[in-house]
């Protein structure tokens, strides 16, 4: 019986795995140089479930694209001191100094 994936890391390990399974049977010379592609939502998850706390959530019934945003916005702020300098410089240019 084959292991349920738990996470998004585990779905894009599984992939992985299965892709590189696939590139194994073929002959060497049409194997893919590249790797395959990933899935743009599954990529995104893959980076907010390793960047956010584990107990990071949205208080309010948003849509998923709604809710890609509040999670990136959390990774920004948390991981990018460019971004905080930007906003911070935007929050000051229109009248805003409250954190």
């Amino acid at each position: 019986m084959q292991k349920i994936p738990e996470t998004y890391m585990d779905k894009w390990i599984a992939l992985l795995k299965q892709y590189e399974s696939e590139q194994a049977k073929l002959p060497c010379m049409k194997r893919q140089v590249v790797p395959m592609g990933t899935p743009d939502q599954l990529a995104f998850n893959v980076l907010a479930e390793m960047l956010l706390p584990s107990d990071f959530y949205t208080a309010m019934p948003l849509g998923r694209d709604q809710t890609n945003t509040e999670m990136l916005l959390a990774i920004l702020w948390r991981h990018s001191k460019r971004f905080r300098k930007i906003v911070k410089a935007k929050r000051k240019e229109n009248g805003y100094h409250a954190e």
